[in-house]
């Protein structure tokens, strides 16, 4: 068990390479993930409760520190869009589009990126 922070400081030192406090992160909302297969077992679906963050970079150093770290099991290559070309690549799955618009499968969601 561990709380909303130490799940922040957790998550995004294994996303980003650094441990950042809860603060940093500004709440977006809560978002259903749902798939019907699993990565484990085809015959059964998957349901994730997202809760989104938004999180600023301070300044380009910080940028391209998170830029140059990848993370080997979850993500083999990470890119740096803006929301233009997020919302139009082919790429990028639908899940991660929602949180830059007016989402379907938002439970809450407090704001638009």
């Amino acid at each position: 068990n561990s709380s909303l922070s130490e799940n922040f400081l957790r998550i995004t030192k294994f996303e980003l390479g650094e441990e950042l406090p809860l603060e940093r992160g500004e709440f977006i909302g809560i978002f259903d993930h749902i798939y019907n297969r699993n990565f484990t077992d085809k015959k059964y679906g998957t349901h994730y409760v997202c809760t989104a963050m938004f999180i600023e970079c301070i300044d380009s150093a910080e940028a391209e520190r998170f830029s140059k770290y990848i993370i080997g099991d979850q993500h083999s290559t990470i890119l740096w869009l803006t929301k233009e070309q997020i919302l139009n690549s082919a790429i990028v799955h639908k899940f991660c589009k929602y949180y830059f618009t007016e989402a379907p499968n938002a439970f809450f969601q407090s704001r638009i990126i």
